[in-house]
């Protein structure tokens, strides 16, 4: 990290002073998702399918678009459900298993979703 944000920053400074602004979102992008694989790899759809879902959901939202409101809303709760259930299944998952013990229920531990360090500084 302490050669990668360095070199990522001064790269993307110099794509967007000489090169096309799309060439510099490129970049952005493609840094952005090496550094994110580094730490959680098998977990690099999920960053996929965000950017994804925020492209779309950015080209819905243009100016003289109908359901322009609803497009907002929709990918604002897609990203705040992709969220909750990355950060917070952990701590379902650590706490299920106990309340049901003393309920005596029997359930079976769940396993918690892996948090990718990425998104983490708690960590």
């Amino acid at each position: 990290m302490a050669v990668g944000l360095p070199l990522q920053a001064w790269a993307n400074r110099r794509a967007g002073a000489g090169w096309v602004l799309g060439l510099a979102n490129l970049w952005l992008l493609v840094a952005s998702m090496v550094f994110y694989a580094w730490g959680e790899v098998y977990l690099v759809w999920v960053m996929v399918a965000s950017c994804l879902l925020n492209y779309a959901g950015g080209l819905w939202c243009e100016p003289g678009r109908a359901g322009r409101r609803a497009a907002l809303i929709g990918v604002v709760t897609a990203n705040l459900v992709l969220l909750a259930w990355f950060k917070y299944s952990g701590l379902a998952a650590a706490s299920w298993p106990s309340r049901s013990t003393v309920r005596n229920c029997g359930a079976q531990p769940v396993s918690a979703a892996a948090l990718p360090e990425a998104w983490s500084a708690a960590r």
